[in-house]
């Protein structure tokens, strides 16, 4: 299945996670893999956001990647960049209402975890083929944003 839904737990927060090593890689063809992982992220974003408003203002959006492919740092930013835009009009209006973006990459290869990573992708990534996964966290709370990247105000 490639659609793995978190649960939210607030109409100021939305979390769900995407499994992208299912998709396949259409062949070479960079272009249709774009628009197949956009399709999968907007299908996902969709289904978390039902029966919820958009998030309006002040978005604190965190972008987890679980992954064995990203091959640089140029990638990396490409591909934060790509998930903000498809995430726009969906779970909030446009990518200029982000207040700030944080995004953090997990190769695992390397099989290594920190404090910040978020235990919904934990509890994911054994149901994930071969481990590569996008996990989304949007809120309007900067306490629990701060939170969940592992930093405490106190």
């Amino acid at each position: 299945m490639p659609y793995l839904i978190g649960e939210s737990n607030g109409d100021d927060e939305v979390e769900f996670a995407v499994d992208v090593a299912g998709i396949p890689s259409a062949q070479g063809k960079a272009e249709r893999l774009k628009a197949t992982v956009r399709g999968e992220l907007q299908f996902a974003a969709r289904a978390a956001m039902s029966r919820r408003k958009l998030l309006k203002t002040g978005i604190w959006l965190t972008n987890h990647m679980f992954h064995t492919f990203i091959r640089s740092k140029q990638d990396m930013d490409n591909s934060h960049k790509f998930v903000q835009d498809c995430l726009s009009g969906i779970v909030y209006p446009d990518d200029c209402t982000i207040e700030d973006s944080w995004q953090k990459r997990y190769d695992l290869r390397k099989k290594t975890f920190d404090m910040c990573t978020p235990r919904l992708a934990l509890d994911l990534l054994p149901q994930v083929p071969r481990r590569s996964m996008i996990y989304i966290y949007a809120t309007t709370d900067f306490e629990k944003a701060m939170s969940r990247r592992g930093v405490s105000n106190g």
